[in-house]
């Protein structure tokens, strides 16, 4: 058995869930779990299931629901037997279940773990138990008895649990050199409880950790003004020392950034020349060293040649862009400039093939720097390139002469050069100071090759392009490559710079997205089966970032049913779709709605707009990302989202009501529009149930379980049928119509029994009365379904007497009531009306009907 209680109660027995019935039996249920074993008075359960105010019979209420769940829990146990889960126990009642057997338990064992992998310096372990853990939250914490008092301090308890394992996720990603992803967690932290101390302390070092210490300051400054404003009280000393650190750029309480190599996974990486596979094959993560940011890739034990056959085993379906950046470094060593861009999408891999080959660079005797380029814009001019310089050895002083020619350069992005800022930017002063830049970086290389490497280019300011484009157009004989990475390779974005190192030979490397194979060569275990690599590689879009995380959980959540959406690439996407514009989030959110692949008529239907105008928002989603031109061969093109995890996440986003509105009005355009699949209406009104009528519902399902059947497709049919009978409710008719042609869907497919069961049902509805002609129909036709017109008769399952009884008054009844004749003894007729009724079965099989 297995009970879970981390969001609305769900108990399973061998994986089959259990129907635990009405809300106070689930209650009992909940506050038998919390005692851990131990057994509860009769007289305290009743207090506590009715708030302190039991009825008159409530302890009969309490003895009917532990005999109920008894059955459930224990199906096998004999009439009266002895309990062996849900015992009696003086004074009352006790649950005897292992402990491993609750979720809750699992949790706190998992986080457990996690602390000590990250105390043990196993920081990948450490993230992997974390999120394991947290992965078993479905919703609130006991939510079935979220009103109740005795649940209140274990709710509390828990939803505790679970604020402190998120701060040991970011913890754990400082830890593995994900900052960016730490900060994105950690803010979200924040938002959520924003006075809590101990998340804004995991912020600060994850901003700190990140290379953001004038943004970790800010946000001390923010929450100092949030407890005083709300509390009256200062930071406490954790805080205050965390922002003491943060000014003096103390590490010992900071820690610094891990090198190349330092996390769990790169350490197998690199070791022993094992082969990698799996998540831990994309996640090595690099980061700059103290000594003049350049990227210690691997550590010095290990040779060249073997480090560089390792970055190669590892780097899946990237063996062609590699080979291209080892020509860009051969260039530079022969002494020549050598330029590079590599662009993808978020996700694709960029900035870890970079990494890759600064490891490469550094082990044939490279010099290798870094420069990153900040989103929010709040960075000063110049801020990448002067992350090089310092790389390269230069520290500018306070005055322009301390250092060399690049002091006016470091002094503007420190600022210090505002009353000469807008003369800079004109003229021969600009082109003064982009020479001098050349002139220094020229001799400052000599004849040591060197690898700059600027990330995130998208984000570049204009002065930086400014000066990246100069020095593409006039330094070339230097021992240099520089290699840029962006999201957005098209000239548009910075058409001087992309054309300037193009035309001076640079290399343009396009990140695609990994393939089947390359994708069942990461999978962890090397025989599962290629039809997993194909799911996975549909869901993700063969993005690496996103094979990732989907990796990092258990396998049963990456596919099917119980696949989750992992909060990493929910905060990717959410932050991509959060960008897009008001009329193309519309499009998009309906998009998702409908489906996969974008069926434009319908599209333009449902949204009111000309065709043109939607190809426009197409254009614009494409362009942000969220969605491509996919042409499989033997098939026409089709507009779809990039990847399922794009609609996933779309689809998580939309609250209920809005996603309801959208499937109705998606099912009323297709009802307009000719031609249309009965199921596809048929889906979208079930979905938007409740904002339409029941009837419509019944009437839609009923014709796509008809038309399916037809075809022959009867499991098809059945899921169709089965809507039909739930909507039709408490209309007799109706649901009697829906479960005759469920019934016989059912023996079509080989479950005669469930079939006839179905059947029996149907017309036991339809017995009760024959008013109007509708019932007078239907009594007609299920007749003839069972024996005549579907051949069902001898199909019926031996011992089914109930029906074969139900058969016969079925025929009386409906014929002596349209021929308004009384009943005769023997049903049996043939009439001139135009429907013919032919009641009895055939002569060879007569014997299987009972005498009338």
């Amino acid at each position: 058995m297995d009970f879970s209680v981390l969001g609305a109660l769900e108990a399973r027995r061998d994986a089959a869930m259990l129907e635990l019935g009405p809300p106070m039996r689930r209650a009992l249920l909940i506050r038998l779990l919390l005692e851990d074993g131990r057994p509860v008075q009769v007289e305290r359960l009743c207090e506590d299931l009715w708030n302190g105010v039991p009825p008159a019979g409530a302890v009969a209420s309490v003895h009917a629901h532990v005999s109920r769940l008894r059955r459930l829990l224990e199906p096998e146990r004999r009439r009266r037997g002895e309990a062996k889960i849900l015992v009696s126990e003086p004074p009352g009642y006790a649950l005897r279940v292992s402990p491993e057997s609750l979720d809750t338990v699992r949790f706190e064992r998992g986080v457990a773990a996690s602390r000590r992998a990250l105390a043990e310096g196993r920081p990948e372990r450490a993230h992997d138990d974390v999120v394991a853990a947290l992965a078993l939250w479905r919703g609130p914490a006991l939510a079935d008895v979220a009103d109740y008092g005795f649940a209140a301090p274990e709710v509390a308890r828990l939803e505790e649990a679970k604020v402190a394992a998120e701060e040991l996720r970011v913890a754990a990603l400082v830890g593995r050199g994900e900052y960016e992803r730490a900060v994105t967690a950690a803010e979200q932290l924040t938002e959520r409880h924003p006075l809590r101390e101990a998340a804004w302390a995991s912020l600060l070092r994850a901003l700190y950790r990140s290379g953001r210490a004038a943004d970790a300051l800010q946000r001390y400054d923010k929450v100092r003004g949030l407890l005083a404003e709300d509390l009256g009280l200062e930071p406490g000393p954790e805080l205050r020392d965390l922002q003491v650190a943060i000014l003096r750029h103390d590490t010992s309480i900071l820690g610094t950034r891990p090198p190349l190599g330092a996390s769990a996974t790169a350490a197998q990486l690199l070791g022993g020349g094992t082969a990698v596979s799996g998540a831990s094959a994309l996640t090595a993560t690099a980061s700059m060293t103290k000594s003049g940011t350049a990227v210690s890739g691997c550590p010095p034990t290990r040779s060249a040649a073997d480090r560089v056959a390792v970055a190669d085993s590892v780097m899946v379906g990237r063996g062609e862009e590699m080979a291209r950046l080892r020509r860009v470094l051969d260039t530079a060593r022969g002494g020549r400039a050598a330029w590079a861009i590599i662009s993808g999408e978020a996700g694709i891999g960029k900035t870890r093939l970079a990494q890759e080959l600064a490891c490469m660079a550094e082990d044939s005797g490279f010099t290798v720097a870094w420069g990153r380029c900040v989103e929010d814009g709040d960075a000063p001019p110049f801020w990448p390139v002067s992350q090089l310089l310092r790389g390269l050895g230069f520290v500018g002083g306070s005055s322009r002469h301390d250092a060399g020619p690049l002091a006016s350069l470091v002094a503007s992005v420190r600022g210090e050069r505002r009353e000469a800022g807008a003369e800079a930017g004109a003229g021969h002063e600009r082109f003064a100071l982009f020479d001098e830049t050349a002139g220094w970086l020229a001799a400052q290389v000599g004849t040591r090759p060197t690898l700059c490497v600027i990330d995130d280019l998208q984000w570049a300011d204009a002065d930086t392009l400014a000066l990246m484009t100069f020095l593409a157009r006039h330094l070339h004989d230097a021992p240099l490559a520089m290699v840029g990475t962006t999201r957005d390779s098209s000239a548009a974005h910075y058409p001087d710079f992309l054309t300037t190192s193009v035309r001076r030979g640079g290399t343009c490397i396009a990140l695609r997205a990994l393939t089947v194979r390359d994708v069942q060569a990461l999978l962890p275990d090397a025989d599962e089966e290629t039809d997993t690599a194909a799911r996975l590689h549909a869901r993700t879009g063969g993005n690496p970032f996103y094979l990732t995380e989907l990796l990092r959980l258990p396998p049963k959540r990456r596919l099917g049913d119980g696949a989750q959406l992992p909060l990493s690439i929910a905060d990717a996407l959410g932050r991509r779709l959060g960008r897009l514009d008001p009329a193309v989030r519309d499009l998009v959110d309906t998009a998702a709605v409908m489906g996969e692949r974008l069926d434009t008529e319908l599209l333009a239907h449902v949204l009111g707009i000309p065709l043109d105008e939607l190809s426009l928002l197409v254009d614009r989603a494409v362009a942000d990302g969220v969605m491509a031109w996919v042409c499989s061969p033997g098939e026409a093109g089709a507009y779809a989202f990039t990847h399922a995890l794009v609609r996933e996440t779309t689809l998580d986003a939309l609250p209920q009501p809005r996603r309801q509105r959208l499937h109705a009005a998606v099912a009323r355009s297709l009802q307009t529009l000719c031609g249309r699949h009965p199921g596809e209406t048929a889906h979208h009104l079930v979905a938007a149930a409740p904002l339409v009528p029941n009837e419509e519902i019944v009437d839609a399902t009923l014709e796509a379980g008809r038309w399916f059947a037809e075809r022959a497709s009867y499991e098809e049919a059945v899921r169709w049928l089965r809507h039909a009978a739930d909507a039709a409710g408490s209309c007799p008719h109706r649901r009697s119509e829906a479960l005759c042609e469920l019934g016989i869907a059912l023996i079509r497919t080989g479950r005669q029994a469930e079939g006839t069961d179905c059947i029996v049902d149907a017309l036991d509805l339809g017995l009760m009365g024959t008013d109007s002609d509708a019932s007078l129909e239907f009594l007609v036709r299920s007749a003839d379904a069972v024996t005549v017109t579907h051949g069902l008769w001898p199909l019926l399952p031996a011992g089914t007497e109930s029906l074969r009884r139900l058969i016969i008054p079925a025929w009386s009844r409906s014929w002596n009531a349209s021929t308004r004749r009384p009943r005769r003894s023997e049903p049996g007729c043939s009439t001139s009306s135009p429907r013919r009724c032919t009641t009895r079965p055939p002569r060879a099989r007569r014997g299987l009907a009972p005498r009338a």
